[in-house]
């Protein structure tokens, strides 16, 4: 595609470059007199932390071991722990080590119908030839649960979105509540640190690529980020339909604003959706190497890069497979 001359890199005749551009859809644009205003936001205030599992992680013994993990790292403090589950099916959830630190515990339970609550992926996909694809799609488990989770917090102005792979450090709560309230923001977590690295010059490469990763703090509390919630509902089905039935909500997030700030129809309305991705950004509190390929990596290795980490989410079982495409 590129040949060196005189110390430059010149296209090569003929080469055309191999792009992917976001498919122009017929898909409901919120009117421009109809999108919540900045302008009233308040500054960001850590109020909840929400925890996203399912029975089978309950089973295995996951979230005790992130109960404990924040029983051990967590001052006494003012904020509601919300822990969200998929179904009722799992054993009791013990819940003494950490009901003395916070305000009050919550065990939400979606209650998300079998049908839909399905986690399937590339690698296992043949196991779901010639079934029913659930709305929300072949992810619709970790969809539903997450944009549950999200119109139960609106009562919150920031909460932190954890899963039960997280790994919390001493001083984590310190560091997070002053980085919350000094910052301004609508979704702020970690792109993929893992070693995977891909580059296919496309949207599709982009958003895996810097999408942030569900384990973020999330402005549930403001009236622009619910509209967005509103819109994921709904993008999230017409993508399933018309285009990608493997997405999870964190990617989608990230492909819906960037659709609407290149697709919307007035130049008012694309400028507010440039203003929402301008407040969706990385903290580096957070570190995401939750593929499954990056099992391996050391967590003394990860923290002497990322050295203001406080928050790992990284899988420490032994997953059955993996697939080259994987991205969390």
């Amino acid at each position: 595609m590129f040949s060196l001359k005189g110390g430059k890199f010149v296209r090569k005749e003929n080469t055309t470059v191999p792009v992917t551009p976001i498919p122009v859809i017929t898909f409901p644009i919120i009117p421009d007199s109809e999108l919540p205003s900045f302008k009233d936001e308040p500054m960001n205030n850590l109020e909840s932390i929400a925890i996203l599992t399912t029975s089978r992680e309950i089973n295995e013994g996951s979230l005790t071991k992130l109960l404990k993990n924040i029983s051990e790292t967590t001052p006494i403090n003012d904020l509601d722990l919300n822990i969200f589950t998929n179904n009722s099916n799992h054993e009791p959830i013990l819940l003494d080590m950490v009901t003395n630190i916070f305000k009050s515990v919550n065990l939400i339970n979606i209650d998300i119908h079998a049908d839909d609550d399905i986690y399937i992926n590339v690698w296992n996909y043949n196991s779901f030839v010639g079934k029913p694809i659930p709305p929300y799609g072949l992810i619709s488990g970790p969809n539903i649960l997450f944009m549950k989770a999200m119109e139960v917090c609106k009562k919150y102005n920031t909460t932190l979105l954890l899963e039960t792979d997280c790994k919390l450090f001493p001083n984590w709560f310190e560091k997070t509540k002053s980085y919350v309230s000094v910052e301004y923001f609508l979704v702020s977590g970690s792109t993929y640190d893992g070693e995977y690295i891909a580059i296919d010059h496309d949207v599709s490469d982009y958003c895996n690529r810097l999408h942030l990763n569900g384990v973020a703090l999330y402005k549930t509390g403001s009236p622009v980020f619910q509209c967005m919630m509103t819109l994921l509902d709904k993008y999230v089905q017409y993508m399933v339909t018309n285009f990608d039935k493997f997405r999870g909500y964190d990617y989608t997030m990230t492909y819906m604003v960037l659709f609407y700030t290149i697709n919307s129809p007035s130049l008012q309305s694309q400028m507010y959706w440039k203003s929402v991705m301008r407040y969706m950004f990385k903290t580096s509190l957070i570190v995401n190497v939750a593929a499954n390929r990056d099992k391996h990596l050391l967590e003394k290795d990860i923290l002497d890069i990322h050295k203001q980490c406080v928050i790992l989410h990284k899988k420490h079982s032994n997953p059955t497979e993996s697939f080259v495409g994987e991205l969390e």
